[in-house]
């Protein structure tokens, strides 16, 4: 039985259980744990990694969105405020237990995406979205590396 939160190339010895030597004597089986990359989730030491896309009206006006977590229970994100493209949501004790501490548990951080529509806007919802988000045009020029 392999316990839950152990790293890769983790190692399990059975003293004993492996091919005799020259002398006689069984030597030790040895298994060395390969974790698989998972299609939602990626580990960093007890911390679990994922993003999560929503639409832009999601982002602007909140959301609540249900995902399965590894275990198969589910893991709730819920927003009730401007959400921008990029912003990191920490869920407390929903990362990995360390193999050695059970009672220490990692993070899962999820990264929001947001969704923009496609297509094209006509002058009447341009003006909508002018005149809604009061917002005067700005753009700033920076080094995000």
């Amino acid at each position: 039985e392999v316990e839950s939160g152990v790293s890769d190339g983790y190692e399990i010895s059975f003293h004993a259980e492996g091919e005799p030597h020259i002398e006689g004597e069984p030597g030790d089986l040895k298994f060395i744990i390969r974790i698989q990359t998972h299609p939602y989730f990626e580990r960093k030491k007890n911390d679990l990694y994922t993003n999560l896309t929503v639409t832009l009206q999601d982002a602007l006006n909140g959301f609540n969105v249900s995902f399965p977590h590894l275990d198969g229970h589910q893991v709730t994100v819920n927003r009730e405020k401007i959400t921008w493209p990029g912003a990191r949501i920490k869920k407390k004790g929903e990362g990995l237990p360390q193999h050695d501490q059970n009672n220490i548990i990692g993070d899962l951080y999820v990264t929001i995406d947001v969704d923009f529509p496609k297509g094209e806007l006509n002058d009447e919802q341009r003006e909508a979205i002018r005149t809604l988000l009061h917002q005067e045009s700005k753009h700033r020029l920076y080094n995000g590396l």
